[in-house]
């Protein structure tokens, strides 16, 4: 358990046992057809080392990890459980919200346009919206890219949340393009666990992308508001956080930490980083600006806000506001990021304030960012510390990144940092300025820099 992503979840409530008891293993698969073939061995292989195996079948990755997380906490596990419950904090929500006002921006019918990347969210999803519907809660959805199958390589082809967040243009295929001017787009990826929203912006005539920063803004912004409102002494017992990677822009850090008032801190790129380290709170946000991220609440964090909810001597206002916290921690998968629940925790916070996309948007405006590959022959020789912003090794190539960064001066906003990929010989490096240009300029320096001083291929000093 050394390794932070290794460590348990918090252990069942007083008077309930994991169920199913360990030693048990969950499997479960996803549309590619090798699935079957794959969950059979996992299975045999589970079972000669005499555990106990339910197979979950066709399932996303986040409704696996809530299964284990459930059956652990002795929750109730199933596939309709996990609907209930995600439908079920949805509705409240949406009930809690139900008045409109005029300058109400968020059609509560209006249509959302989702992109499924065509993997296993999309049967997933539809299951999801008829539990909502059950719930009568308003939910319209139309989904695309939803082959159920995926036998031609379809799968994330060109499609799907990595797709849209890191090419920056709508996905290639499910009529996209062809949609009116200011539709409400998510697109999630193949096994969904992650999802970005994005829409045509009819003033800037482009394409805006509201990533996992976006997001983790959003939430921050709800759960700051809900805690302040259920009154001083609330707000003094819980620690809320923010917890970011350095890919995130500095423009969204700014707004957390100067607008919300809220304690931003900074891990290593990957889930098995940003998951304990928002433990660390009472309340922690986490989303990778690929879109990977969920909200945690503490079991003492919530066991407070119950009883504020309940307090026979509060406001109606606190009351309604720890009740809101409440339904948003049931709309939130706390075992990982989930694009189904995400989904649903966007929109009850948009219909709660009232926002469409623009309004969303506009909470703060991300800083030019640039993103360069220097292929190495050995990225090893980079070791680097302080949540992979700053490089230790080799020697000399942080002073020459930090005079990079200086050159531009103290009012352009740069920042840069360079780290080694974790699956190929290349060195990522990332730069953000106050322009496109500053951006582009500083990330083009910072390569040739790592070229320079970790071993890089070729002779023009970019990625050959």
């Amino acid at each position: 358990l050394d390794d932070p992503g290794e460590n348990p979840p918090p252990p069942p409530p007083a008077g309930k046992d994991a169920d199913p008891p360990a030693p048990h293993v969950f499997l479960a698969r996803d549309t590619r057809p090798t699935g079957v073939e794959l969950a059979a061995a996992a299975s045999a292989g589970a079972t000669a080392a005499g555990a106990a195996v339910t197979d979950l079948g066709l399932a996303t990755t986040p409704q696996g990890h809530f299964a284990v997380y459930a059956a652990y906490r002795g929750w109730p596990r199933t596939e309709a459980d996990y609907y209930d419950r995600l439908a079920r904090g949805y509705a409240t929500l949406c009930r809690f919200e139900s008045t409109t006002s005029e300058n109400d921006t968020n059609d509560p019918n209006e249509t959302i346009f989702v992109d499924c990347a065509n993997g296993v969210g999309a049967q997933k999803l539809a299951r999801l919206l008829d539990a909502v519907q059950s719930a009568n809660a308003p939910l319209s959805l139309s989904l695309r890219n939803a082959s159920s199958t995926d036998t031609n390589g379809s799968l994330n082809k060109d499609v799907g949340a990595d797709y849209v967040q890191k090419e920056q243009r709508v996905p290639k295929h499910g009529g996209f393009s062809e949609l009116p001017t200011g539709s409400k787009c998510v697109s999630i990826d193949g096994d969904a666990d992650r999802l970005v929203y994005f829409y045509d912006d009819a003033t800037l005539k482009k394409t805006r992308l509201l990533d996992g920063d976006k997001i983790a803004a959003l939430v921050a912004t709800r759960v700051g508001e809900l805690i302040t409102e259920c009154g001083d002494r609330l707000r003094s017992e819980l620690t809320v956080g923010v917890v970011q990677t350095a890919y995130a822009n500095g423009a969204s850090t700014r707004y957390i930490e100067d607008t919300l008032g809220l304690t931003t801190t900074c891990t290593c790129t990957g889930v098995k980083h940003l998951h304990p380290a928002a433990e660390a709170f009472d309340v922690g946000v986490y989303f990778e600006a690929n879109g990977h991220g969920t909200a945690l609440f503490s079991d003492a964090a919530l066991l407070k806000i119950k009883q504020c909810a309940n307090d026979p001597n509060g406001s109606a206002k606190s009351k309604h506001a720890a009740a809101s916290l409440l339904a948003l921690a049931e709309t939130i998968n706390p075992a990982v990021g989930d694009a189904l629940s995400g989904v649903l925790v966007v929109e009850s916070i948009l219909r709660a304030k009232k926002w469409g996309l623009h309004d969303w948007d506009s909470i703060y405006e991300d800083l030019p960012s640039k993103q360069i590959k220097v292929r190495v022959f050995d990225r090893s020789v980079i070791v680097t510390a302080d949540a992979e912003r700053r490089a230790v090794a080799p020697e000399g190539m942080q002073a020459a990144i930090d005079v990079a960064v200086a050159s531009f001066g103290k009012d352009q906003n740069a920042r840069a940092f360079a780290r080694p990929s974790g699956t190929e010989d290349v060195v990522r490096v990332y730069a953000e300025g106050r322009t496109s240009d500053i951006a582009d300029a500083l990330a083009l320096a910072v390569a040739r820099v790592v070229h320079a001083h970790a071993g890089g291929w070729g002779t023009n000093r970019r990625q050959p």
